[in-house]
């Protein structure tokens, strides 16, 4: 349902699109990938820049760039807890599994390569008086930099390291997601720079 609005909403905006990628057999919507126009995908309730192709020749060429891992993908996101280490590399396996509609990932020593670095940019403190209900203890503003571009990698390698995404619906409980949603209607989770070559 979403990618199609999605798609409807670009061939309305943007007219200069070529009419060829919009048909499913020259671009199927593949693991990882975009869709139509789409050069690749995010996580329905990521936020950030998406990459229109308008071309054929262009979409080959996005697109071969991110199957060659030479995007660059910066993230900023929001953890549970106050991160003991100020920046890191997190070199861990994902394995994807999915059910349907349904897509999990963990980290799996029989996984695909996934490579994040991260760095801290602030910690807070929890305004509560209490812990929230699965024992975190204030939070940690991230930025991220991932080279490998696995189903929801930086939100299964912060909660490898114990320190899952605010309002992560996948990977908390529900409880503590229905904690966060009252200050954090959605995933705290933006990209805020996409590296390619022209």
């Amino acid at each position: 349902r979403g990618p199609k609005i999605l798609l409807r909403w670009i061939k309305e905006k943007i007219t200069s699109i070529d009419e060829q990628l919009f048909e499913e057999e020259f671009n199927p919507a593949l693991s990882g990938t975009g869709f139509g126009p789409l050069s690749h995908r995010i996580d329905q309730e990521t936020s950030g820049p998406l990459l229109v192709a308008k071309t054929s020749r262009a979409q080959r060429h996005l697109k071969s760039q991110f199957h060659q891992t030479s995007v660059s993908k910066q993230y900023v996101c929001l953890v549970h807890g106050r991160m003991s280490q100020p920046e890191g590399t997190i070199d861990a396996k994902i394995r994807t599994l999915r059910t349907g509609e349904m897509s999990k990932s963990e980290v799996s020593s029989s996984g695909d390569w996934a490579l994040t670095d991260y760095q801290v940019i602030a910690t807070y403190k929890n305004d509560r008086p209490q812990r929230n209900s699965e024992g975190y203890d204030g939070y940690s503003l991230v930025a991220c930099r991932i080279k490998s571009g696995r189903t929801h990698q930086i939100r299964v390698h912060m909660l490898h390291l114990g320190h899952p995404l605010v309002s992560d619906d996948k990977y908390l409980k529900s409880e503590t997601v229905a904690e966060d949603r009252e200050w954090c209607p959605r995933l705290f989770l933006h990209c805020y720079r996409l590296g390619f070559s022209a």
